[in-house]
Protein backbone atom coordinates (compact mmCIF):
# COMPACT_ATOMS: atom_id res chain seq x y z
CA UNK A 1 0.00 0.00 0.00
CA UNK A 2 1.21 3.86 -0.45
CA UNK A 3 0.31 6.60 0.40
CA UNK A 4 -0.21 9.70 -2.55
CA UNK A 5 -0.15 13.52 -0.89
CA UNK A 6 -1.95 15.90 -3.66
CA UNK A 7 -2.56 19.54 -3.43
CA UNK A 8 -3.21 22.37 -5.73
CA UNK A 9 -0.24 24.73 -5.48
CA UNK A 10 -0.20 28.31 -5.70
CA UNK A 11 3.52 29.56 -5.23
CA UNK A 12 3.33 28.58 -1.66
CA UNK A 13 6.92 27.44 -1.38
CA UNK A 14 7.29 28.04 2.52
CA UNK A 15 4.23 26.07 2.95
CA UNK A 16 5.14 23.22 0.17
CA UNK A 17 8.68 22.85 1.57
CA UNK A 18 7.25 22.61 5.14
CA UNK A 19 4.37 19.92 3.87
CA UNK A 20 7.80 17.62 2.08
CA UNK A 21 9.52 17.71 5.18
CA UNK A 22 6.74 17.19 7.76
CA UNK A 23 5.02 14.11 5.36
CA UNK A 24 8.06 13.12 3.80
CA UNK A 25 8.13 9.81 5.75
CA UNK A 26 4.67 9.01 5.58
CA UNK A 27 4.63 9.63 1.37
CA UNK A 28 5.58 7.68 -1.32
CA UNK A 29 4.25 10.47 -4.08
CA UNK A 30 3.17 14.55 -3.69
CA UNK A 31 0.41 14.92 -6.25
CA UNK A 32 1.15 19.16 -7.20
CA UNK A 33 -1.48 20.72 -9.55
CA UNK A 34 -0.83 24.09 -10.81
CA UNK A 35 -2.67 26.32 -13.10
CA UNK A 36 -2.14 28.88 -15.22
CA UNK A 37 -5.48 30.76 -14.15
CA UNK A 38 -6.86 31.64 -11.10
CA UNK A 39 -10.88 30.20 -9.55
CA UNK A 40 -11.44 33.74 -9.94
CA UNK A 41 -10.09 34.16 -13.92
CA UNK A 42 -7.28 35.84 -12.97
CA UNK A 43 -4.29 34.71 -15.58
CA UNK A 44 -1.01 33.79 -14.08
CA UNK A 45 2.34 32.23 -14.90
CA UNK A 46 3.44 28.80 -13.81
CA UNK A 47 5.21 29.13 -10.61
CA UNK A 48 6.36 25.36 -9.55
CA UNK A 49 10.26 25.53 -9.54
CA UNK A 50 11.48 22.00 -9.18
CA UNK A 51 15.16 23.32 -8.37
CA UNK A 52 13.47 24.41 -4.66
CA UNK A 53 12.87 21.04 -4.28
CA UNK A 54 15.73 19.18 -4.97
CA UNK A 55 15.47 16.64 -2.31
CA UNK A 56 12.08 15.30 -3.09
CA UNK A 57 12.19 15.14 -6.69
CA UNK A 58 11.75 11.51 -7.01
CA UNK A 59 8.97 11.80 -4.92
CA UNK A 60 7.23 14.70 -6.95
CA UNK A 61 4.79 14.22 -9.60
CA UNK A 62 3.81 17.83 -10.87
CA UNK A 63 1.21 18.43 -12.99
CA UNK A 64 0.63 21.47 -14.82
CA UNK A 65 -3.18 22.50 -16.39
CA UNK A 66 -4.92 25.14 -17.66
CA UNK A 67 -8.59 26.89 -17.65
CA UNK A 68 -10.49 23.17 -16.71
CA UNK A 69 -13.87 23.28 -15.66
CA UNK A 70 -15.72 20.83 -13.49
CA UNK A 71 -19.62 20.64 -14.24
CA UNK A 72 -20.64 17.39 -12.99
CA UNK A 73 -22.75 18.73 -10.30
CA UNK A 74 -25.34 20.94 -9.68
CA UNK A 75 -23.46 22.67 -6.85
CA UNK A 76 -20.46 23.79 -9.73
CA UNK A 77 -22.59 26.60 -11.59
CA UNK A 78 -20.87 29.50 -10.44
CA UNK A 79 -17.54 29.60 -12.75
CA UNK A 80 -15.18 30.23 -10.19
CA UNK A 81 -16.17 26.72 -8.36
CA UNK A 82 -16.06 25.12 -11.60
CA UNK A 83 -12.42 25.74 -11.93
CA UNK A 84 -11.43 24.67 -8.45
CA UNK A 85 -13.19 21.90 -9.13
CA UNK A 86 -11.52 20.90 -12.36
CA UNK A 87 -8.28 21.74 -11.34
CA UNK A 88 -8.80 19.42 -7.94
CA UNK A 89 -10.18 16.73 -10.63
CA UNK A 90 -6.78 16.96 -12.47
CA UNK A 91 -4.84 15.19 -9.11
CA UNK A 92 -6.33 11.79 -10.91
CA UNK A 93 -3.28 12.61 -14.01
CA UNK A 94 -0.48 12.00 -11.17
CA UNK A 95 -2.38 8.76 -10.24
CA UNK A 96 -2.32 6.83 -13.16
CA UNK A 97 -0.15 3.88 -10.77
CA UNK A 98 -2.31 3.11 -7.79
CA UNK A 99 -3.44 0.11 -7.00
CA UNK A 100 -6.83 -0.10 -5.27
CA UNK A 101 -5.61 0.02 -1.49
CA UNK A 102 -3.65 3.21 -2.04
CA UNK A 103 -4.44 5.80 0.41
CA UNK A 104 -5.09 9.10 -1.96
CA UNK A 105 -4.72 11.99 0.82
CA UNK A 106 -6.45 15.55 -0.68
CA UNK A 107 -5.60 18.75 0.92
CA UNK A 108 -5.25 22.69 0.08
CA UNK A 109 -1.83 23.66 0.47
CA UNK A 110 -2.62 24.98 3.68
CA UNK A 111 -4.15 22.00 5.61
CA UNK A 112 -1.34 19.56 6.85
CA UNK A 113 -2.41 16.52 7.61
CA UNK A 114 -0.92 14.35 10.62
CA UNK A 115 -0.94 10.43 8.62
CA UNK A 116 0.53 8.66 11.84
CA UNK A 117 -2.99 6.66 12.53
CA UNK A 118 -4.20 5.39 8.75
CA UNK A 119 -5.32 2.23 9.03
CA UNK A 120 -7.51 -0.36 7.14
CA UNK A 121 -10.78 2.36 6.90
CA UNK A 122 -12.10 3.62 3.49
CA UNK A 123 -11.98 6.76 4.38
CA UNK A 124 -10.32 9.36 7.03
CA UNK A 125 -11.53 12.65 7.59
CA UNK A 126 -8.74 15.09 9.61
CA UNK A 127 -9.90 17.06 12.78
CA UNK A 128 -7.32 20.20 12.15
CA UNK A 129 -6.40 23.02 14.52
CA UNK A 130 -7.35 26.55 12.58
CA UNK A 131 -4.70 28.76 12.47
CA UNK A 132 -4.21 32.59 10.70
CA UNK A 133 -1.96 35.13 9.82
CA UNK A 134 1.03 32.92 12.03
CA UNK A 135 1.67 29.15 12.48
CA UNK A 136 1.21 29.78 16.26
CA UNK A 137 -2.27 31.79 16.05
CA UNK A 138 -5.33 30.01 16.51
CA UNK A 139 -8.78 31.16 15.26
CA UNK A 140 -11.24 29.22 17.76
CA UNK A 141 -14.25 30.51 15.39
CA UNK A 142 -12.54 27.93 12.73
CA UNK A 143 -11.53 25.39 15.68
CA UNK A 144 -11.79 22.50 14.47
CA UNK A 145 -11.34 22.83 11.03
CA UNK A 146 -12.28 19.47 8.93
CA UNK A 147 -10.24 20.42 6.15
CA UNK A 148 -7.39 17.05 4.79
CA UNK A 149 -9.75 14.09 3.74
CA UNK A 150 -8.24 10.66 2.63
CA UNK A 151 -9.67 7.59 0.99
CA UNK A 152 -8.56 4.14 -0.80
CA UNK A 153 -8.19 4.54 -4.06
CA UNK A 154 -10.59 2.44 -4.93
CA UNK A 155 -13.28 4.41 -3.89
CA UNK A 156 -11.97 8.01 -4.82
CA UNK A 157 -13.91 8.69 -7.96
CA UNK A 158 -13.82 12.67 -8.83
CA UNK A 159 -11.74 14.25 -6.52
CA UNK A 160 -13.86 17.48 -6.48
CA UNK A 161 -16.60 15.14 -5.16
CA UNK A 162 -14.78 13.48 -2.39
CA UNK A 163 -13.69 16.80 -1.04
CA UNK A 164 -17.52 17.76 -0.56
CA UNK A 165 -18.98 14.13 0.42
CA UNK A 166 -19.53 15.32 4.03
CA UNK A 167 -21.71 18.46 3.20
CA UNK A 168 -24.81 17.03 2.98
CA UNK A 169 -26.53 19.61 0.65
CA UNK A 170 -24.77 19.04 -2.26
CA UNK A 171 -26.43 15.46 -2.27
CA UNK A 172 -23.46 13.13 -3.09
CA UNK A 173 -24.09 9.92 -1.27
CA UNK A 174 -21.38 7.14 -3.09
CA UNK A 175 -19.62 7.01 -0.36
CA UNK A 176 -22.34 6.60 2.34
CA UNK A 177 -21.83 3.26 3.33
CA UNK A 178 -17.62 3.28 3.68
CA UNK A 179 -16.72 3.32 6.80
CA UNK A 180 -15.02 6.42 8.42
CA UNK A 181 -12.37 7.05 10.52
CA UNK A 182 -12.11 10.55 12.27
CA UNK A 183 -8.60 11.58 13.01
CA UNK A 184 -8.86 13.72 15.84
CA UNK A 185 -5.29 15.35 16.37
CA UNK A 186 -5.80 15.58 12.27
CA UNK A 187 -3.05 18.37 11.68
CA UNK A 188 -3.45 22.24 11.00
CA UNK A 189 -5.16 24.92 8.92
CA UNK A 190 -2.64 27.37 8.10
CA UNK A 191 -5.17 30.47 6.61
CA UNK A 192 -3.39 33.37 5.52
CA UNK A 193 -0.04 32.20 6.78
CA UNK A 194 1.91 34.60 4.20
CA UNK A 195 2.89 37.92 3.56
CA UNK A 196 0.48 40.83 3.17
CA UNK A 197 1.11 41.04 -0.59
CA UNK A 198 0.59 36.92 -1.01
CA UNK A 199 -2.37 37.45 1.65
CA UNK A 200 -4.48 40.22 -0.58
CA UNK A 201 -3.50 37.81 -4.07
CA UNK A 202 -4.92 35.27 -2.52
CA UNK A 203 -7.92 37.05 -1.45
CA UNK A 204 -8.53 38.18 -5.78
CA UNK A 205 -7.82 34.54 -6.67
CA UNK A 206 -9.68 31.80 -4.52
CA UNK A 207 -12.85 30.45 -4.93
CA UNK A 208 -14.07 32.81 -2.61
CA UNK A 209 -13.56 35.42 -3.68
CA UNK A 210 -16.54 37.21 -3.67
CA UNK A 211 -16.80 37.52 0.14
CA UNK A 212 -14.70 41.10 -0.73
CA UNK A 213 -17.30 42.71 -2.02
CA UNK A 214 -20.45 41.23 0.22
CA UNK A 215 -21.74 44.41 1.77
CA UNK A 216 -22.23 43.46 5.29
CA UNK A 217 -18.10 43.25 5.66
CA UNK A 218 -17.84 46.76 4.47
CA UNK A 219 -13.64 46.14 4.60
CA UNK A 220 -11.28 47.05 2.41
CA UNK A 221 -8.70 44.70 2.26
CA UNK A 222 -5.48 46.24 2.35
CA UNK A 223 -1.93 45.69 3.60
CA UNK A 224 -2.62 48.58 6.47
CA UNK A 225 -5.74 46.65 7.30
CA UNK A 226 -3.82 42.93 7.40
CA UNK A 227 -1.29 44.52 9.91
CA UNK A 228 -4.12 45.69 11.94
CA UNK A 229 -5.62 42.30 12.12
CA UNK A 230 -2.61 40.93 12.86
CA UNK A 231 -1.29 43.60 15.39
CA UNK A 232 -4.82 42.90 17.86
CA UNK A 233 -4.83 39.30 16.92
CA UNK A 234 -8.40 39.73 14.61
CA UNK A 235 -9.62 37.53 12.28
CA UNK A 236 -9.57 39.04 8.50
CA UNK A 237 -13.35 38.70 7.88
CA UNK A 238 -13.82 39.80 11.93
CA UNK A 239 -15.70 36.92 12.51
CA UNK A 240 -18.18 37.24 9.59
CA UNK A 241 -17.50 33.14 7.92
CA UNK A 242 -16.14 31.56 10.86
CA UNK A 243 -18.78 28.60 11.27
CA UNK A 244 -17.76 27.07 15.24
CA UNK A 245 -18.31 30.71 16.94
CA UNK A 246 -18.40 34.01 15.90
CA UNK A 247 -15.62 35.28 17.91
CA UNK A 248 -12.72 37.25 15.76
CA UNK A 249 -9.98 37.30 18.85
CA UNK A 250 -7.14 35.18 17.43
CA UNK A 251 -5.12 33.29 20.10
CA UNK A 252 -1.65 32.73 20.34
CA UNK A 253 -0.62 28.65 21.13
CA UNK A 254 2.80 27.03 22.53
CA UNK A 255 4.98 26.51 19.34
CA UNK A 256 5.71 22.84 20.61
CA UNK A 257 1.83 21.97 19.51
CA UNK A 258 3.39 22.89 16.31
CA UNK A 259 4.60 20.14 13.70
CA UNK A 260 7.83 19.19 14.52
CA UNK A 261 9.43 20.46 11.34
CA UNK A 262 8.83 24.22 12.42
CA UNK A 263 9.98 23.41 16.01
CA UNK A 264 12.90 22.38 15.02
CA UNK A 265 13.35 24.88 12.30
CA UNK A 266 11.97 27.86 14.63
CA UNK A 267 14.64 30.70 13.14
CA UNK A 268 13.57 29.66 9.26
CA UNK A 269 9.97 30.22 10.41
CA UNK A 270 9.96 33.03 12.91
CA UNK A 271 8.22 35.94 10.36
CA UNK A 272 5.97 32.98 10.57
CA UNK A 273 5.18 33.12 13.85
CA UNK A 274 3.56 35.14 16.88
Amino acid sequence: MKTYDCVIYNGEDHLLELRLNELNRHVDYFVIVESNISFSGIKKNYRFDNRKFQTFLDKIRYVQVGDVRSKRHPAFEEIHWQREWGIRDAIRKGLYDCKDEDIIVLSDIDELPILDNLDNNDIFVFKQIGCQFKFNLRNPGLDPFYGSQAVKFKYLGNPSEFRMFREKHHGITKYNNLRVKEIKNGGFHFSFCMNNKDIIEKLNFYSHYDRLSEPSLGIEFSNEYINECIKNRKDIFNGRFNYTARTSNLEVMPTNLLPKYIQNNLEKYKEYLA
